[in-house]
């Protein structure tokens, strides 16, 4: 039986690993796009 501390401290690990990959892609996303997404007309 997983212990509810082992498996926060894991869930927490993997979200931390993956949304530095994801704020990544997104930063590169809309450096590419001069964040017109955001800012239409600037």
């Amino acid at each position: 039986m997983h212990t509810p501390f082992l498996f926060a401290v894991l869930l927490q690990f993997l979200l931390y690993k993956y949304s530095i990959q994801i704020l990544n892609i997104l930063y590169d996303f809309f450096k590419k796009n001069h964040f017109s997404f955001f800012l239409p007309g600037a």
